[in-house]
C-alpha cells in the first residue's frame, strides 16, 4: 500500500512538472512599465496640482462599439510645485507602458491623484481651457519607449 502511494506522489509530481512546461504563453502579469517624467506649464508659467494623465491612443480614438481595443494601461501623474511630474501605472512613479498616448491634462487641486481620478477634475476646477481635459480633444501627445522617457515640456495656453 506504501510503494503503491509512493508511486502515485512521484506520478503527480512528474504530470505537474510536464504539464507546466508545455504551455508557450507567457505566465500573466502585469504589462512591463518604464520611468516617465515631464513638465506642464501654463501660459509660460509651471503649473501645479495638475492631473496628467496618459490613454493609450488606440483607446483616444476607439469609436463607443469598439470591442477589445485596449491591452495598454493608462498611467497618471501629478504635477508639483515646479509643474513637473512622475508617471504612475501600478505603483508609485513606476512610469508607463511602451507606446503611444493622447495627454490630457485638468487642474487637481490638493490630494492624491488616485482620488482625482474618481471626481470630474475638469468641471470642479476649470482653471484649464476643458479642451486639455478631453482625450477626444486633446491635440497632446507623446511616446513611451523602453528606458528613461524625459517627454519635453507641455506648453499649454
Amino acid at each position: 500500500m506504501r510503494t503503491f502511494s509512493n508511486l502515485l506522489t512521484i506520478a503527480s509530481v512528474v504530470l505537474s512538472a510536464t504539464l507546466a512546461g508545455c504551455s508557450d504563453r507567457p505566465a500573466p502579469g502585469p504589462v512591463p512599465v518604464h520611468p516617465v517624467i515631464g513638465a506642464i506649464k501654463f501660459k509660460g508659467k509651471p503649473l501645479a496640482d495638475a492631473l496628467v494623465a496618459f490613454i493609450p491612443a488606440n483607446v483616444a480614438e476607439a469609436k463607443p462599439n469598439d470591442a477589445g481595443v485596449n491591452l495598454t494601461p493608462s498611467a497618471t501623474g501629478k504635477t508639483n510645485a515646479e509643474g513637473k511630474f512622475q508617471l504612475t501605472t501600478y505603483a508609485g512613479n513606476d512610469g508607463a507602458a511602451i507606446g503611444e498616448y493622447v495627454v490630457t491634462v485638468s487642474y487637481a487641486g490638493a490630494g492624491d491623484s488616485r482620488d482625482l481620478l474618481s471626481k470630474s477634475t475638469a468641471v470642479m476646477n476649470p482653471r484649464l481651457p476643458l479642451k486639455y481635459a478631453d482625450s477626444k480633444q486633446s491635440t497632446l501627445k507623446a511616446t513611451v519607449k523602453a528606458g528613461e522617457n524625459v517627454i519635453p515640456d507641455y506648453e499649454l495656453n
